[in-house]
């Protein structure tokens, strides 16, 4: 069996000497072998392909010049001797006349050298035969969704496999794929292919990847397919793909979601969420929030409807993150009844029962007194009870707009990342960014810090209005900002000064992430960081506009579910 990785790789060349083809998409959970051999600064999925070829005792190896990274790959595979055979095929960048040509002489030397490895003559008739017919790339909607799926393009680089049907597995239907992983290659040349000339140029005229001159032609044909958002994939820290998507951008202007993986299992969490929230705007746009109808029953096997949903006005909408578990009580004349904020501890279903528990308690209501439940937040599949999910990203632009009907931007800096989501009049995403690469600026970043100066998270913010000198904290990065702090303790630097500097670095990466989302008036912050005093004025003074805190910023997010389950219960007249 032979490995690839690139869509230019002529695999049905292999099929005239029988021999299987296995397109590589790494299933690791580190790259520990792969980092001895390759520096780490080399592209994460060079390395994970890397560490798959010998998890898998890949011995054979089709690799083109589709980027640097793939060709330090070459040069390290070719001298192993775990490899006995590593081919190389040298791609133009162009897709004229010539480039064809050039391409079917590197093609006929790609035989040659098969035909030298192999020891066996090239069946010609037998390739011709292997070629697959154009087929049609889109999935089928599945029959059961609520609402007519949502017409997603794929672009960018490679999909894995896996993360594609995860996408797939909710109500969208992939209308257009011009990724590297796109199952149907050939769907794009309509001639039958009878010469190598033939078969090169089919290639060739696939939707181009980053490494090729002629990209600027594909936004136009996939736009014509109208879908109603483009999904963008890339591996994280590409630089041909991060020009690319800026083109997109700029060229498309229905929802775009980019989505950076590094071909590991990790961020699956945040992954899910931008996902969800980038499916709930498109929805939203339709206006397709009907009574009874949720947005998403996301993950569940069917809807758990009450039997007295239609007699029960009070609902409940239930937050539960990453550090604490929120929860907001509503009737249907937008009282909030009551509320609870409990620590999730290590058992999020058990948090989240303890904490709607206790604001049931104080509501002096029992569970059957409530109609509907909407579950946000990261944990927010785990509420058993509740009959609805909705991200976080939703809800709290939900929330903020019925505590300020002027606010406009949202920024939301919770335990594990932030968001700011910029919304329009009727509290619907306009566009939302998320820190996704690290817990830096977050309050986990903030409570490793308060551990590190032996003081109480919720006190980091009274102590920073103490400062006198200003103490920069330059290492946005988690682990080498305390290795920073540690050192400014060493220099005898005064504590007030140092929690100063740590509430000005999170209000630097937080003002980042508003820049790129676009701020407009009125903002509000909200989550548990919101009652950091601190990083609140440092935030106020990046920003250079008013910035409202409301009275209790962690149950935002809650109040939004518990509207979106109002809307259940008590649909709009």
């Amino acid at each position: 069996m032979t490995g690839y990785l690139c869509k230019y790789t002529p695999v049905e060349l292999l099929n005239g000497f029988s021999e299987m083809t296995e397109r590589i998409e790494p299933k690791i959970q580190s790259i520990c072998c792969a980092d001895g051999m390759m520096h780490p600064n080399i592209c994460s999925y060079a390395r994970a392909v890397l560490e798959t070829c010998l998890e898998k005792n890949i011995s054979r190896l089709v690799l083109t010049n589709c980027c640097d990274s793939i060709r330090r790959l070459y040069d390290v595979v070719l001298h192993d001797p775990r490899f006995e055979w590593v081919a190389f095929i040298d791609l133009p960048r162009k897709n004229d006349g010539a480039a064809v040509g050039f391409f079917e002489q590197e093609l006929y030397r790609f035989v040659e050298g098969a035909q030298t490895f192999f020891s066996q003559s090239f069946d010609q008739k037998r390739f011709f035969d292997s070629i697959p017919p154009s087929r049609p790339a889109n999935s089928e909607p599945d029959p059961r969704a609520p609402f007519p799926p949502v017409r997603l393009a794929l672009a960018g680089a490679r999909i894995h496999p896996d993360l594609k049907k995860w996408f797939t597995s909710y109500p969208v239907r992939i209308i257009s794929d011009t990724t590297c992983t796109n199952p149907n290659r050939f769907e794009i040349f309509q001639q039958k292919i009878e010469t190598m000339n033939d078969y090169a140029r089919a290639l060739l005229n696939q939707p181009p990847c980053m490494r090729m001159n002629c990209t600027e032609r594909y936004p136009d044909s996939l736009l014509e397919n109208r879908p109603e958002g483009i999904l963008y994939q890339t591996v994280k820290f590409c630089d041909f793909y991060g020009y690319d998507y800026a083109l997109w951008r700029e060229r498309f202007g229905s929802p775009l979601l980019k989505i950076e993986t590094d071909y590991t299992s990790g961020s699956q969490g945040q992954l899910i969420t931008r996902f969800e929230a980038f499916l709930e705007s498109i929805l939203a746009k339709r206006g397709l929030e009907t009574p009874h109808k949720p947005l998403f029953a996301l993950h569940k096997q069917e809807l758990k409807m009450r039997k007295d949903l239609q007699t029960s006005r009070i609902v409940a909408g239930i937050d539960v993150g990453s550090t604490s578990v929120n929860v907001a009580l509503m009737d249907d004349t937008f009282q909030i009844l009551a509320s609870s904020i409990v620590k999730t501890g290590s058992k999020s279903g058990l948090g989240a029962q303890n904490a709607l528990n206790e604001a049931l308690k104080a509501a002096h209501l029992a569970l059957s007194d409530i109609g509907y439940v909407v579950s946000t937040g990261y944990g927010r599949t785990v509420a058993s009870f509740s009959h609805e999910t909705v991200t976080e990203i939703t809800c709290h632009a939900r929330g903020a707009l019925w505590l300020d009907p002027g606010v406009r931007t949202v920024i939301d800096i919770g335990g594990q990342d932030s968001k700011v989501m910029r919304i329009d009049s009727g509290g619907e995403l306009i566009n939302f960014v998320m820190n996704d690469k690290c817990a830096a600026g977050t309050g986990k970043f903030l409570e490793m810090m308060a551990r590190t100066l032996e003081l109480e998270i919720e006190d980091l913010g009274p102590v920073s209005l103490r400062a006198k000198e200003k103490v920069p904290i330059s290492s946005m990065c988690t682990v080498f900002a305390e290795s920073e702090v540690i050192s400014l303790i060493a220099q005898n630097k005064e504590t007030p000064d140092i929690v100063k500097g740590l509430c000005d670095s999170v209000a630097t990466r937080t003002a980042a992430l508003v820049s790129r989302v676009g701020k407009e008036e009125k903002v509000m912050m909200t989550g548990g960081v919101a009652k950091n005093v601190g990083v609140v004025n440092s935030l106020r003074d990046k920003l250079q506009i008013p910035l409202i805190v409301p009275p209790e910023p962690q149950i935002v997010g809650a109040i939004g579910a518990a509207l979106i389950a109002l809307e259940r219960v008590s649909p709009p007249t």
